[in-house]
């Protein structure tokens, strides 16, 4: 089993130089001269950098085509949070964040605000043991759950 990419569809543009090239070529020949590391260094990071920039494109095109597809509006996520905050109810989310992209997590909601024109909830959240701030734009789903969590609850838990 497998798949073979194409070449011609795999170029991906980091800047590379000829010197670039030829420093990923000696690297492994020659990485103890002491001006080879600092260039392997250098070219290195652009790398990262570039692919980075890729990733946070793909996730980016991804969330908006989550979005796009989604029969969820804004209110709609508004006035279940609304719900939980006033009945205790937990809720699961599945949320996207740039450095952590998708992920599941049960919350506490317990203020909804407005900033920059941007909806969030504060809420405690199961996942990372505090209170965190979340865009409501960023849940792309939710579910509110019949389980009433306790306000007191202890962070150092």
């Amino acid at each position: 089993g497998g798949y073979q990419l194409e070449k011609e569809k795999n170029h991906i543009d980091v800047g590379l130089t000829n010197r670039d090239i030829t420093i990923l070529e000696k690297v492994e020949e020659d990485i103890r001269e002491v001006s080879l590391q600092e260039d392997y260094k250098r070219v290195t990071q652009r790398i990262k950098n570039a692919y980075l920039k890729n990733i946070r494109e793909q996730d980016g095109k991804k969330l908006e085509e989550l979005k796009s597809n989604s029969k969820t509006t804004i209110e709609e996520i508004y006035m279940t949070m609304r719900k939980a905050i006033h009945q205790k109810c937990k809720v699961q989310i599945v949320y996207y964040s740039i450095n952590t992209h998708m992920t599941k997590r049960i919350i506490h909601p317990a203020e909804l605000f407005q900033y920059k024109q941007q909806w969030h909830v504060a809420a405690f959240c199961e996942l990372r043991r505090e209170i965190r701030l979340f865009k409501l734009e960023n849940i792309i789903e939710y579910t509110l759950l019949s389980e009433i969590y306790d306000e007191n609850i202890s962070i150092n838990q």
